[in-house]
C-alpha cells in the first residue's frame, strides 16, 4: 500500500528473526522511537508491579498515589478515578487530545497539570484518548515501586526479555514519558509481542504473570470497530 511509509520492516515467525530490513530512514541496529508502542510497555510494566504487590490491583484509585500533592478541581469523581480507568483511556478528566498534550509539555510539572485537570465526565465512562493519562500511570509506577520507570524496566522487563539497548525520554520533573519517547531496536520490540504470544513466559521464566496478558488484551470497550482492553487494541 504506498501511503504506509516504513522504517524498518521485521518479520518472525515461530520466534526467529526471517527478515529484517531497514529502509531509506533507518539505520540497521539503531534503536529509534517506538512512540504508541510505548504505552505496551507501559501496561506491561503495570502488571509486573500488580504482580509484585507494589500496587494492589487495578481497581486502586490514582490519587491515592500521590497523598502529599495539592490537587486542583478536586472532587468525588477525581478521588475514584482507579488505574483502570487510565488504562482504558476514560479518566473523565477534561482532554482534547494533541491539544491538551502541548499544553502538558509546556508546563513546568506534566504530572501535576494533569492531576489538576478538572473533570469532564465520570471515569469509567467515556472512553478519550489522552496522553497524559498514561503520563500519569508512569507517575503511578514511580511512586508505586519507588524506582525510575527505566530502572524498574530494565531489572523486571528489558533485562529478562534480552533489551539492553534503550533509551526513554522524561518530563522536567524526571518521570518517564507514559505515552512516547522510549526508543529501542524494532526487533527488540517484538519481544514484547512474543512475550504476549507465550502468555508472559519468556525463555522458561513468567516475566508478567497470564493473568495479566489476558486481562491487558481482552476488549473492555468498542471504539469504532475496535476492541479497547488496557491500552492495547483487542478484536
Amino acid at each position: 500500500q504506498k501511503d504506509i511509509y516504513l522504517n524498518r520492516m521485521v518479520l518472525i515467525r515461530q520466534g526467529y528473526v526471517v527478515a529484517d530490513v531497514p529502509f531509506y530512514r533507518s539505520t540497521s541496529g539503531a534503536p529509534f522511537e517506538r512512540e504508541s508502542a510505548t504505552t505496551g510497555f507501559l501496561a506491561t510494566l503495570i502488571g509486573i508491579a500488580i504482580d509484585q504487590g507494589h500496587i494492589q490491583n487495578e481497581q486502586q484509585t490514582v490519587l491515592s498515589f500521590f497523598p502529599g500533592r495539592p490537587v486542583a478541581n478536586r472532587d468525588a469523581r477525581k478521588e475514584a478515578i482507579t488505574i483502570a480507568d487510565l488504562l482504558t483511556m476514560r479518566s473523565g478528566l477534561e482532554c482534547d487530545g494533541l491539544e491538551t498534550t502541548m499544553e502538558m509539555v509546556q508546563s513546568p510539572d506534566w504530572v501535576q497539570f494533569m492531576l489538576d485537570r478538572p473533570m469532564d465526565t465520570e471515569p469509567g465512562a467515556e472512553f478519550s484518548f489522552c496522553d497524559g493519562n498514561a503520563h500519569l500511570l508512569a507517575a503511578v509506577l514511580q511512586q508505586a515501586t519507588g524506582m525510575r520507570l527505566l530502572d524498574y524496566a530494565q531489572a523486571h522487563l528489558f533485562g529478562p526479555l534480552g533489551i539492553d539497548q534503550v533509551e526513554w525520554d522524561t518530563d522536567p520533573q524526571g518521570v518517564h514519558l507514559g505515552w512516547t519517547g522510549l526508543r529501542m531496536a524494532p526487533t527488540d520490540t517484538a519481544r514484547l509481542g512474543y512475550l504476549y504470544l507465550h502468555q508472559g513466559r519468556w525463555d522458561g521464566r513468567q516475566v508478567v504473570s497470564a493473568e495479566w496478558v489476558a486481562a491487558a488484551t481482552s476488549p473492555r470497550l468498542t471504539v469504532g470497530d475496535m476492541g479497547f482492553g488496557y491500552l492495547w487494541w483487542a478484536d
